[in-house]
């Protein structure tokens, strides 16, 4: 036979799914015709797309403050070919917290030989700072930045004249240009020949440059549209978003669940559950008035099919609704006071079991020792067995022993169990 199963498609983007709040509507064609479980799920993803939203918008101070760090995102370490734009992994990496990794420390080279030499100094992020270290070594050749030999170092003492110039060109600003006054020999050479302390005896200062080490003071960060604001600042800022994101997250965690449960709580409403066609009946008759439960239960059909017969209609009638006896009745079950018997009933075929998983056992091992072990755990168990037979023969034995407490009577319709109640 051909499959004749139709598929109807739902578009995605003009489909009406819904939403969890009391404002709008509640009510969907998803819900309606693929139930409330495929509407609840569209629900929630567009709960969780708005939340993650906002939470995006709050984690904005926190992007500008990790874009501030300037160590992935620095144009000044980006190859040629790279400048031009930022790839996607350079670009999540710098508003990540490992852009934050790197102090900024700039090192500018000056010739020993001229008596003065100007000098260019600028800060990609912040403004130029207090001089961190002046000295002289013997420079490393490389093609990427400047560096020098760390063992040749010999620190000097930045001149008065320099200061004055340096503090009036360069500090707090972001780019300075002026004429550096380059020491004598004379003025560094005992200091550095005490300061190898003998290690080299002959040295050829030539070989030698001067070295300028001073850090960018990232105290601001410049914002757009809010200027300059104090790195500490903004700090608290992230501080304050990021447990406003939690406290949203939380938040949102117990209202979704608050209303999926409101959501399936009023779709139970409009479905027919098997409670709705049964009655419970109490202050039954005791073990005199019956033989068994068979006549009991016969008894009690009897009577709640007189009773409702003469019961007035509770639901109005509906025209294409096929109607049925209100006072029909599909089952009668009993709740009794003791189920003791059942519990041995239950034990005892456990103990049934476990003994004939002991006897296989016992005919698959080739050791005498075991065989012994497991003939005497048979012989207890065969023991206990006995007793929870006893235990059974002298519970069925007492007439007080399975005594009926309810009936649990299930109609045809929901008409003839709203008659009976």
């Amino acid at each position: 036979m051909a499959n004749t199963t139709k598929f109807k498609p739902f578009s995605p983007c003009f489909s009406s799914t819904g939403w969890f709040c009391t404002c709008c509507c509640r009510q969907s064609k998803i819900q309606r015709e693929l139930g409330v479980g495929v509407s609840i799920y569209f629900k929630q993803l567009k709960n969780l797309v708005i939340i993650l939203f906002l939470c995006t918008l709050l984690s904005l101070p926190a992007y500008a403050l990790f874009w501030s760090g300037r160590s992935l995102n620095n144009p000044d370490k980006i190859s040629e070919d790279q400048k031009l734009s930022l790839t996607v992994n350079t670009f999540i990496a710098s508003i990540s917290l490992a852009n934050l990794g790197e102090k900024s420390i700039n090192i500018n080279k000056l010739e020993l030989s001229k008596p003065t030499q100007g000098t260019e100094m600028f800060c990609e992020t912040g403004k130029i700072g207090r001089i961190s270290s002046y000295g002289i070594a013997v420079p490393l050749e490389t093609s990427q930045e400047i560096e020098y030999f760390a063992d040749t170092y010999c620190a000097l003492e930045v001149s008065q004249a320099n200061i004055q110039l340096y503090d009036k060109f360069c500090l707090m600003e972001t780019h300075c240009q002026f004429k550096w006054q380059i020491p004598a020999v004379s003025t560094y050479d005992t200091l550095c020949r005490k300061a190898y302390q003998g290690s080299r005896t002959d040295l050829n200062f030539a070989k030698y440059a001067l070295y300028l080490e001073y850090e960018c003071d990232i105290s601001e960060i410049e914002l757009y549209y809010f200027g300059a604001m104090k790195r500490t600042r903004l700090a608290n800022i992230v501080i304050a978003c990021d447990a406003l994101i939690i406290l949203l997250l939380a938040f949102n965690t117990c209202w979704l669940g608050f209303k999926i449960n409101s959501e399936q709580h009023d779709a139970e409403k409009k479905f027919v559950h098997m409670t709705d066609f049964a009655v419970r009946v109490k202050n039954l008759p005791g073990k005199d008035a019956f033989d068994n439960l068979d006549q009991l239960r016969a008894q009690l059909v009897l009577h709640l099919s007189q009773v409702v017969s003469k019961e007035p209609q509770v639901f109005l009638k509906q025209g294409d609704v096929q109607e049925v006896d209100a006072s029909e009745i599909v089952s009668v079950h009993f709740s009794q006071k003791n189920f003791e018997k059942y519990r041995v009933l239950l034990r005892i075929e456990q103990q049934t079991k476990e003994g004939q998983k002991m006897r296989t056992k016992q005919s698959n091992s080739q050791g005498e020792d075991f065989k012994k072990k497991l003939e005497i755990k048979i012989r207890l168990l065969r023991e206990s067995i006995l007793q929870q037979v006893e235990k059974y023969v002298t519970l069925h034995q007492k007439d007080d022993s399975n005594e009926v407490k309810n009936a649990f009577v299930v109609f045809r319709s929901m008409e003839g169990a709203a008659r009976a109640i």
